[in-house]
């Protein structure tokens, strides 16, 4: 089924399940499954009838199209799919089964979930009692850890997953020195941990509680309580030296802190096996147990995505356990009683980790909240969450004056604060030693702040100074509900030579179900250095300020600095105003056509093109398209962009003519 367009191309009629199809293909370029953009086939079964329910014979289409000789690979999978191109819409699949027992076909019975046992499987959260995770309901959260979500670190695998999930934060980390390790997340905070690390170096951790997001002092928090019970233990030991710990482990944030506190990775150890960090201590009761608390100096991977040296907080329990509660802000005040520096709170969570070791770790129960059970609870455990962090309402706002903040490379590139290039202020982050068109850089974003379904804005400024032009992309990498890797673009522009200009969306929507959230920059077909800067976020709907009338390339005003903004999204092209200051402008309409066909500006046609052209020939006024942008639509030059167009433009894109 479809609504207001489908893919169309040169076709042949076959019948399949006693419908007739039309199957052609098309060149496509775009995102791909191997996480970059390439240019690849794409193959159409189109159905003559239109229908939302019924039996698909999915072999039978493939079989179809191998028939006509064209290249039939490995499957990577088969699924029920709802899709929309700049729409909105519902589709709530309430029966859905995908089988390779040709037996169960026309049996009419749809099973829904596992199909092949036989037995319809309805969800979790509906048979009685739904998972709230927020930790607030008096209630610790219990539950099979090996029901839920797999998260594998190591062997080919990334070496981090963090994001939200029934309400509670969870990441595992694994150093890139070797090893593996994976997380299976249970209901409500719960989760088991496999690591084998006995390796030399090997480091693994995994942890889950709540994010706090660094908005305030950690001792302002007047109660923070963990409940927990866990099983746990160590199986393997690299040479004899390794060990492991079972532990509530977070941050305690330096920046944007008042008082200048120190950046503190803190620890409350409550079981260890082989060792222990130790050091001048002094000994605290809490919760009717002796702690030695002590602090150390360490040089290692911190929370800004980098390397540093940073303060550890200790509080080691003398008397081991597995089970129990911890008053959490207790510790952190028994800290400051020592004139220890407490910063803003980034996380509490139980934490499993292991050096040079190989082990297990099954936390059944695990509760996180915020004030004393039993009590009336006075409100969400993060009321501040997809609340703007920033006073001009952002939720984040990155002009490297002051560093690289959480930023990171992605893929094989370096990132570093550049004194010589900026788009307004004194520094950008510099990309360099790219060997893949997406290697770029990226921030991790949190789903307590970007809430799958809702939208917000992403904007910044890019330059590169190494070739004619470069397009760049500013993306979303993110894992869907099946736990399958995906790659959205936000938006898109084309930078010339030594030109810093806009790329971004002032509305851009999280995708349902998305979780492991990663923005980042890159380019497209080609491996430039270049510098990116003043990237903020904020609620969907805002529009970006970035002032370029003062931007530097390398070290000198520039000249040429585009204000128009020429931003390409998957939306409609928009751009801003220029400046009173400057005299670029944006193309009037009696300017000559830049690339016929290419209606939306992106560079390239394609099936976009035809789509807003579409929208504009049957007159939706939310379409915005440029002067220019009109003249390249006029693919048969008849002086008006009409439905002949909108052919002419498929025709190209499917090769059915090769030029207009």
């Amino acid at each position: 089924d479809w609504k207001d367009w489908c893919p169309s191309g040169n076709s042949k009629t076959v019948t399949i399940d006693g419908a007739e199809y039309k199957i052609f293909q098309l060149d496509h370029t775009g995102p791909d499954i191997h996480g970059g953009s390439s240019t690849f086939k794409q193959y159409f079964s189109v159905r003559q009838s239109k229908r939302t329910s019924g039996h698909i014979t999915v072999s039978d289409h493939f079989k179809a199209w191998a028939q006509q000789g064209w290249g039939i690979g490995n499957l990577y999978e088969v699924a029920l799919n709802a899709e929309g191109w700049q729409s909105s819409g519902v589709a709530d699949v309430t029966e859905l089964d995908v089988y390779t027992d040709p037996s169960k076909a026309g049996q009419g019975q749809t099973q829904q979930g596992q199909g092949q046992q036989g037995q319809t499987q309805q969800g979790q959260g509906q048979q009685g009692q739904t998972q709230q995770g927020q930790g607030q309901q008096g209630q610790t959260q219990q539950g099979t850890t090996a029901s839920g979500k797999v998260l594998k670190v190591g062997n080919g695998n990334p070496n981090q997953h963090k994001d939200v999930s029934d309400g509670f934060s969870y990441e595992i980390w694994l150093d890139r020195t070797g090893g593996n390790g994976s997380m299976t997340l249970g209901k409500g905070a719960t989760f088991k941990a496999e690591w084998n690390c006995s390796v030399n170096a090997g480091n693994f951790l995994a942890r889950r509680g709540l994010d706090f997001g660094s908005k305030k002092k950690a001792t302002d928090y007047e109660y923070i309580g963990m409940d927990y019970k866990a099983t746990y233990q160590q199986t393997g030991s690299f040479n004899g030296g390794g060990n492991s710990r079972l532990c509530v482990y977070g941050w305690f944030e330096n920046k944007g802190a008042a008082g200048n506190p120190p950046l503190v990775e803190y620890y409350i150890i409550e079981d260890w096996k082989d060792w222990c960090p130790s050091g001048n201590s002094k000994t605290v009761t809490i919760d009717g147990a002796e702690y030695k608390i002590f602090q150390l100096d360490h040089t290692g991977p911190d929370i800004h995505g980098g390397s540093s040296t940073f303060k550890q907080y200790f509080s080691v329990r003398q008397s081991k356990r597995t089970s129990g509660h911890i008053t959490v802000s207790d510790h952190f005040k028994a800290w400051a009683q020592q004139g220890w520096g407490i910063g803003n709170l980034y996380e509490v969570a139980l934490n499993a980790e292991g050096w040079q070791s190989s082990g297990i770790a099954d936390v059944t129960e695990l509760d996180v909240y915020t004030y004393k059970k039993g009590q009336t609870d006075p409100g969400t455990t993060n009321p501040e969450i997809s609340t703007p962090a920033e006073s001009d309402g952002k939720f984040f706002s990155d002009d490297f004056n002051s560093g690289a903040g959480d930023w990171s490379a992605r893929g094989n590139a370096t990132v570093a604060v550049d004194n010589n290039n900026a788009a307004d202020g004194k520094s950008s982050l510099a990309v360099t030693n790219r060997s893949q068109d997406w290697n770029g850089a990226g921030l991790s974003l949190s789903t307590n702040t970007y809430i799958p379904g809702q939208s917000y804005s992403f904007n910044g400024a890019v330059m590169q100074n190494a070739e004619s032009s470069t397009k760049f992309k500013l993306s979303l990498e993110y894992v869907d509900a099946s736990g399958t890797k995906n790659y959205d673009e936000i938006g898109s522009t084309t930078a010339k030579k030594g030109e810093w200009v806009k790329i971004g969306s002032d509305s851009y929507t999280i995708p349902s179900g998305a979780s492991d959230l990663l923005l980042y920059i890159e380019t497209e077909g080609s491996t430039p250095d270049f510098y990116f800067d003043s990237v903020s976020s904020a609620k969907g709907g805002t529009a970006a300020k970035i002032d370029l009338s003062s931007a530097k390339v390398d070290g000198s005003s520039s000249s040429s600095v585009e204000t128009t903004a020429p931003v390409t999204t998957t939306a409609p092209v928009t751009t801003t105003s220029a400046p009173a200051t400057t005299t670029t402008t944006k193309a009037p309409e009696t300017a000559k056509a830049s690339l016929i066909g290419d209606v939306n500006e992106s560079g390239r046609v394609d099936v976009s093109d035809a789509v807003m052209l579409a929208r504009l020939v049957a007159e939706d006024s939310s379409v915005k398209i440029s002067g220019v942008g009109k003249l390249n639509a006029d693919t048969n030059k008849n002086g008006t962009p009409d439905k002949d167009d909108i052919i002419l433009i498929l025709k190209y894109v499917a090769k059915i003519i090769s030029e207009f």
